[in-house]
């Protein structure tokens, strides 16, 4: 069993909650071995962990990949840490057609191997990725996620009956991860 962390106010998860990290990293490991950069468009239903789990990799990353080698877009924001991560900006880069996420690429430093971008519908902005993770969550899980987050009604049913998408999405890797 792994320690716990805290990536949240309150809110505390560790490696054992994302059984899928050792097959993530190894796929990366291998694409690395052939580019220098990875791209992993993170995907799955809303109130699912996706965010969370961007939150994670950009603290603590995996086994043998540094956290400061991760970058993370959550829908179109970028955190960018400064000063040996002492303190940290968010750029916000909005775009109603795709662009590759290439508006980020001056803000990106060269150290940064892994992209994450985290979208239900990241079509939208991008046309292919290295990987491909979509997270799940039982609904009942996901349900009440979303009304600790969610006070109006109408988003909230929104929220709910919404659903991710890859459309026409290339990719060369495809992990399904269960979120605990």
């Amino acid at each position: 069993m792994s320690k716990k962390r805290e990536v949240y106010p309150g809110i505390e998860i560790s490696e054992d909650d994302y059984p899928f990290l050792e097959e993530l990293e190894e796929k990366i490991l291998h694409i690395l071995e052939k580019k220098n950069k990875v791209l992993i468009a993170v995907v799955g239903n809303p109130g699912c962990g996706k965010s969370t789990f961007g939150k994670f990799v950009r603290k603590f990353g995996f086994k043998s990949i540094k956290a400061s080698e991760i970058v993370v877009i959550d829908d179109d924001v970028m955190s960018r840490e400064h000063l040996f991560n002492l303190f940290r900006t968010k750029i916000k880069i909005d775009s109603s057609k795709p662009d590759e996420l290439k508006p980020f690429f001056q803000y990106i430093s060269d150290r940064k191997k892994i992209i994450f971008y985290i979208n239900s519908k990241p079509y939208k902005r991008i046309s292919k990725a290295d990987i491909i993770l979509e997270l799940e969550l039982d609904e009942n899980s996901r349900k009440e996620r979303l009304k600790k987050r969610v006070t109006d009604k109408n988003k909230f049913n929104f929220l709910i009956n919404s659903s991710s998408e890859i459309k026409n999405l290339k990719f060369e890797y495809k992990i399904n991860g269960c979120v605990k």
